[in-house]
């Protein structure tokens, strides 16, 4: 995680965007370095390490949004990885490429498929599309009645974002407004997918714990790749750690933003 964030490994994964890949292609950047990153940090090693905590009951899931079904899917990466052959691997690496594949900015992840014989390829993308917190069923967190007399369990989650609404003057082009709508849509799931979480959890007295990036940390620039913006980043979660009090209790309120702030958009370019 370190050398991820620090290195400046991880501003090369954006080159040139090229609209025409946009308008022809299916991202604007191409997905070969994305995949150069994770085959990087992702070998067999890796995957036997994973197994054996498999075998001991553990349970690794990530989350991808299958834009043909328009489902959300779990995948089991233990049981990938108990597999353990080179076909298990390049799997494992798909899947782990798919889960951060943004819509638009990269094209999405072609998965192999095959169902009653026929073979296929399913279109993987961010998970964060369908759910952007996976945190219980939603039949789970939508029900009413109790979710089960006497048990004791502690729900935490770790979300790598702002979760309080910010202010950001956006420039009037395209991209702009593109990624600060796709940054609102998801802001709103994930505040959502809280909110019904934390209701979940009083209402069946489970302890509920939440730690996200605090809304006074500087916002990236173009693309939040920038070295000196993940060293800050991950520094200040480093720093935030160390406190040893950083989980909440609950999501955020929505309190008043920049209350007497008065501002006006310029018409100039």
């Amino acid at each position: 995680m370190r050398d991820i964030y620090t290195s400046g490994i991880a501003e090369s994964l954006l080159n040139t965007p090229n609209i025409v890949h946009a308008v022809f292609g299916s991202g604007l950047f191409g997905n070969a370095r994305l995949r150069e990153l994770v085959a990087r940090y992702i070998g067999q090693d890796m995957l036997v390490a994973i197994a054996a905590e498999h075998a001991k009951g553990r349970d690794l899931l990530i989350v991808t949004t299958n834009l043909d079904t328009q489902r959300t899917a779990i995948w089991d990466m233990g049981r990938i990885a108990a597999i353990g052959s080179p076909q298990a691997l390049i799997l494992f690496r798909d899947v782990v490429g798919a889960s951060a594949s943004i819509p638009v900015v990269f094209p999405p992840m072609l998965i192999d498929a095959e169902v009653n014989g026929r073979r296929f390829q399913e279109m993987h993308v961010d998970g964060g599309v369908t759910a952007p917190v996976l945190t219980l069923p939603e039949a789970f967190l939508l029900r009413n009645e109790g979710f089960a007399t006497g048990l004791r369990m502690n729900i935490y989650v770790l979300i790598n974002d702002k979760v309080e609404r910010d202010f950001q003057l956006v420039r009037n082009s395209t991209i702009d407004i593109a990624a600060r709508a796709s940054a609102s849509v998801t802001k709103t799931q994930i505040r959502s997918v809280l909110y019904e979480t934390y209701e979940f959890a009083r209402r069946n007295s489970l302890g509920f714990n939440v730690t996200y990036i605090d809304r006074d940390v500087p916002s990236p620039g173009s693309s939040g790749f920038e070295t000196s913006y993940m060293r800050s980043l991950y520094q200040y979660g480093y720093d935030k750690a160390k406190t040893g009090d950083f989980w909440a209790k609950a999501p955020p309120s929505d309190g008043s933003l920049l209350s007497g702030f008065r501002y006006r958009r310029s018409a100039a370019p």
